[in-house]
């Protein structure tokens, strides 16, 4: 359903009869809630339930008015927890002990925060090697890393030199493995897994290898790129500890010529991107798939590369013509030493970009100028905003988001809101030196963006979370 101010959302509640997900109509009127029982949404309360043996869903659900006023409906009307709490006693082999677990658990304050200070985007360049191309035309190398393996040194026309700094270098011998490594994704990874918000995404010309960055070559685990090996490392986490109950669910889709594209379902071409006040930004109508295992992960990134538009043109043989961006909602469920239950929503945005290019260069026409066009077109919105957030003048004023679909979905991670890596690659080449210091430009006003990620839970995500928990089955 549509998640927007205007529409409902769907709500799926317990049967007070037999437990099963069904819709409101079974719950008749219910006397007010106990004094004993306390809901204080400032304090980023979850409702939370620990009725582990719910049956089969449903397929009928009521729709309900989302947000604040339904959380206080179902507040106000608590007692029809305890009127699960007499049922499942009557009608299952739950113990006292299972019951009395059913409360409004308070998540602490310090436990969501990363850093009680600001920091910025972490922005990483990625050196690829000479390709065959080059080397048969005799280009000359004209980048350099510098010994601190932060500074980036440029010879430019004329003679001139350029260093540039950032986080870190990646020079054009690390191996994919070196490069997840100096990355540091899997400290962002256990972030996500916690509840915070990631993105990471991978900017450049067209030909830089952002691509096998991100996702590498999938036939060979030696050259995995940083989404195969988030894979592995996140299923390897979650098997390895008892402490949380995961359930994580994935989508995939691209953006080409300003329309969005299922990569999962193909059919879905032209999605559209709604705005609404709990969500922000987001693409309705999305295929989300579960993932059980890292098996599931990778063959879902497959099926949705199969889909993807690629085109040829000079600068590439096999380029990405679109904006991917998959995404990994990790919801997970825990119990605390004094049996309350705490349930998160974690999120990773693996972006790959398209190449920003030169027609010129591409010698692109046809329907291959159009998407050229678009591409760049979405890319200087891109940068736009990035210009616009890394200036302390205009940060707090009007930042054009809305100029394209791609940067109303990224909003979130540019405007602060959770954590945001971005990797910059780039050619050694002296014949790709102007859009190499293109890059760099874009890449050091990205290196001044703010942001402070907190574990945030709007009242639509704390009623989503009743029906999340009964699925992850926490206890």
């Amino acid at each position: 359903s549509k998640n927007n101010n205007d529409n409902p959302i769907s709500l799926p509640l317990l049967d007070s009869k037999n437990f099963n997900i069904t819709t409101s109509k079974s719950i008749q009127k219910i006397s007010p809630a106990s004094k004993n029982t306390s809901f204080h949404h400032d304090k980023k309360s979850v409702l939370t339930s620990s009725l582990s043996s719910s049956s089969s869903s449903s397929s009928s659900m009521k729709k309900f008015k989302k947000g604040k006023g339904l959380i206080n409906d179902i507040i106000s009307n608590s007692g029809m927890l305890e009127n699960y709490t007499r049922n499942y006693k009557k009608t299952s082999a739950g113990s006292k002990s299972d019951i009395s677990k059913i409360r409004y658990d308070t998540i602490d304050e310090e436990e969501l925060d990363l850093d009680s200070k600001e920091d910025t985007i972490s922005v990483y360049i990625r050196i690829r090697p000479f390709n065959d191309n080059e080397v048969k035309k005799g280009y000359e190398k004209a980048v350099f890393c510098e010994e601190d393996k932060r500074t980036i040194k440029l010879n430019c026309p004329g003679g001139k030199q350029r260093s540039m700094m950032y986080h870190s270098i990646c020079d054009s011998y690390y191996s994919q493995e070196q490069m997840f490594e100096e990355l540091n994704i899997k400290s962002l990874l256990d972030s996500a897994l916690i509840g915070h918000h990631i993105t990471l995404f991978a900017f450049g010309q067209t030909g830089s290898g952002k691509t096998y960055t991100i996702n590498g070559l999938l036939t060979h685990p030696e050259y995995y790129g940083i989404m195969p090996r988030s894979f592995e490392y996140i299923y390897d986490k979650i098997n390895s500890q008892n402490e949380r109950k995961y359930s994580i669910k994935a989508t995939y889709f691209e953006i080409y010529n300003e329309k969005i594209k299922d990569l999962l379902n193909p059919t879905n071409t032209s999605l559209p991107v709604r705005w609404c006040r709990n969500r922000g930004f987001y693409v309705e109508s999305l295929v989300e798939q579960n993932c059980n295992k890292f098996e599931d992960c990778l063959d879902l990134l497959k099926l949705g590369n199969s889909n993807k538009s690629i085109g040829k043109h000079l600068l590439n043989d096999y380029s990405s013509r679109s904006h991917c961006i998959l995404t990994l909602n990790i919801y997970s469920a825990s119990k605390s030493n004094k049996s309350k239950l705490s349930i998160r929503q974690g999120k990773i945005h693996f972006v790959d970009l398209a190449g920003n290019e030169k027609v010129k260069e591409s010698q692109t026409t046809g329907d291959s100028l159009v998407e050229t066009m678009s591409i760049n077109k979405s890319l200087l919105a891109l940068g736009n905003c990035i210009s616009a957030l890394s200036d302390p003048k205009k940060r707090e004023g009007h930042i054009p988001y809305r100029d394209s679909k791609l940067t109303k979905i990224l909003s979130d991670s540019l405007s602060g809101k959770g954590l945001t890596i971005m990797i910059s690659c780039i050619s050694p080449s002296n014949h790709d030196i102007y859009e190499t210091l293109k890059t760099l430009r874009y890449s050091s006003r990205a290196k001044h963006i703010k942001y402070k990620s907190i574990i945030k839970l709007n009242p639509e995500e704390e009623v989503n979370y009743i029906y999340i928990y009964i699925h992850i089955k926490i206890i």
